[in-house]
């Protein structure tokens, strides 16, 4: 990962530094909000949070509990670290690291290890539910117990983290759009190469006056799963 920085304020941009310490693809990146730390996700199955205090750019915290590729990381605004993977689940890690390996320290009610090859990071939760690659996590911007992971399995979940010990669903939001092609795709192929005989065009219009909508099944095949939604709720 490299940093670079426009110094002149002329948008030319030199590398000021230069993050290494992941063994495969660096996927995303994300700095904390309320201190000098950045998070890498990697394809090696880890994220790393760096320190940017001084210029050094030193690693503090290695999170590697995930079983699969970590594609994503985010911020809470008290700095708690998510992270993404491909092993379909979404952790919360407190990266509050002293560097001295093992350590053992109380929350409330419950104790928690801080693991040497964590790098002092602590997996506080895991979040589990999604049926196919998680590849996207934000946290609220004002809440954050409050935060949305994105899947491959085309849903969206929304978490309240004061829910049960591996965080609470709030809801599912099913992206139904995903189900759109564009009019580029083979399925409109035949619609685009040929002109409608002039019986359909003489049948569409005399059913408009019955149903103004009654193409929308080839308007796409989310829109027209919404329209009948929509039909039976009313």
């Amino acid at each position: 990962c490299r940093l670079w920085q426009d110094r002149d304020g002329n948008l030319t941009y030199e590398c000021v530094g230069v993050l290494e310490g992941h063994r495969d693809e660096v996927n995303g990146l994300a700095f904390a909000p309320n201190a000098p730390l950045l998070a890498t996700a990697s394809d090696d199955g880890t994220a790393v949070v760096w320190d940017l205090n001084g210029g050094t750019y030193v690693p503090v915290a290695h999170c590697s509990g995930h079983g699969a590729e970590v594609y994503g990381v985010g911020w809470s605004a008290d700095n708690v670290l998510a992270t993404v993977s491909f092993d379909r689940t979404c952790k919360l890690w407190d990266v509050r690291c002293d560097g001295r390996g093992m350590n053992r320290e109380s929350n409330g009610s419950r104790e928690r290890e801080r693991d040497s090859k964590s790098g002092g990071a602590v997996c506080a939760r895991t979040l589990t539910g999604h049926g196919d690659d998680v590849v996207g996590v934000c946290f609220h911007p004002r809440d954050s117990r409050v935060l949305a992971t994105g899947s491959d399995d085309g849903t969206v979940r929304v978490w309240d983290t004061r829910g049960t010990c591996d965080g609470g669903v709030v809801t599912t939001l099913t992206l139904q759009l995903q189900d759109n092609y564009p009019y580029a795709a083979p399925e409109y192929a035949g619609q685009m190469i040929k002109p409608p005989h002039h019986l359909a065009q003489a049948a569409h219009w005399m059913t408009s006056f019955i149903n103004p909508n009654n193409h929308a099944l080839d308007g796409g095949r989310a829109t027209s799963a919404l329209e009948l939604e929509c039909i039976q709720a009313l």
